[in-house]
């Protein structure tokens, strides 16, 4: 199995996206990545365009920073 880049998966409450996000969870299994998955009650599906949403924007991209996880250097891509 090629390597897995680190993952954040993120739900809402009372969606589909939940079984979603603990499937790809589940077949990332063994990889070495950080790997992490995250319910949010406070919010719905549309995690991008609900209340709340900077929040969840402003989460999201902190996340690799807080993980020390840097992305490949594009100017040798």
């Amino acid at each position: 199995m090629r390597a897995l880049p680190p993952a954040q998966l993120r739900a809402g409450f009372r969606t589909v996206s939940d079984v979603v996000t603990r499937s790809a969870y589940e077949f990332r299994g063994d990889s070495p990545a950080v790997t992490e998955r995250e319910r949010l009650p406070d919010h719905g599906h549309s995690l991008v365009v609900g209340h709340g949403r900077r929040t969840v924007a402003g989460d999201a991209l902190q996340w690799p920073a807080d993980r020390d996880i840097h992305g490949r250097d594009a100017s040798r891509a």
